[in-house]
């Protein structure tokens, strides 16, 4: 594995290169991830697409360090402060959603600002009354939004999105990608993101990568149109102009 990282205006660019790791997991087998190459930056949205079953939850969790990896070593070193938000909420379902973020902070060793989150909240369509309700109460989609709000407030370096909008309806979905592009563009965030549905990945990323059978394809860049243009575009109109076939599954373009 070959690693290299530069500054740019916004941060830290971590390019990986020629990665290859195998391994065997107990009741999956042999996992093998070739990497050529995957860029990670300051200030932009990395996404990697493919069918499930491919291995990006597995890349993800690699990349976090839940599974034990030389991988995270070195994003660690590059991405100090790092959030990730999965598929399935990690809220604590006993808990009220302010104590929640109160207990991240103390496991996290710093402090955040409760008005800021309350404000990402209501951005996302929750109200105030929310913060201090059990998070069990709340809806698969209202967890997902106070996930993102979470995440968001203790300004991580690296932002990774594992399905994290998938219980999100058409107008929240909006809302979310607004807010995290926001927050990239503003505090220099890194994002690598995963969703099976294209809008998020057209709307949001700047380049994205193809995973088939654990081999990650070249990337193929989508910033040409700049990206808070492309978050106000409809969904047909980011799939018709940003040709979804091509960049989620490599069909088209001779």
């Amino acid at each position: 594995m070959h690693t290299s990282t530069s500054e740019t205006r916004k941060g830290v660019a971590l390019v990986l290169e020629n990665v290859l790791i195998e391994r065997r997991s107990p009741g999956l087998g042999r996992f093998s991830l070739k990497v050529p190459k995957l860029l990670l930056s300051a200030g932009s949205v990395t996404a990697l697409v493919g069918p499930s079953g491919s291995g990006k939850t597995t890349v993800f969790n690699m990349v976090a360090g839940v599974e034990a990896c030389p991988l995270a070593a070195v994003i660690n070193s590059s991405f100090k402060r790092q959030a990730y938000i999965m598929h399935e909420s990690s809220l604590c379902a006993w808990r009220s959603v302010v104590r929640n973020v109160n207990v991240e902070a103390l496991l996290r060793s710093t402090v955040y600002d409760l008005v800021e989150f309350a404000e990402f909240c209501v951005r996302l369509g929750l109200s105030n009354d929310v913060l201090y309700k059990r998070a069990g109460v709340l809806s698969f989609g209202m967890r997902q939004r106070v996930e993102i709000a979470k995440a968001l407030v203790f300004h991580p370096d690296l932002l990774i999105l594992d399905e994290g909008l998938s219980g999100l309806d058409r107008v929240s979905r909006k809302a979310a990608l607004g807010l995290i592009g926001e927050r990239v563009d503003a505090d220099g965030m890194a994002v690598l993101m995963t969703s099976h549905h294209a809008p998020d990945i057209l709307a949001l990323s700047d380049i994205v990568y193809r995973i088939s059978d654990g081999i990650v394809s070249d990337g193929t860049s989508v910033d040409y149109l700049p990206r808070l243009h492309r978050l106000g575009m409809s969904d047909v109109q980011l799939q018709t102009d940003l040709d979804a076939d091509y960049v989620m599954n490599g069909i088209g373009r001779e």
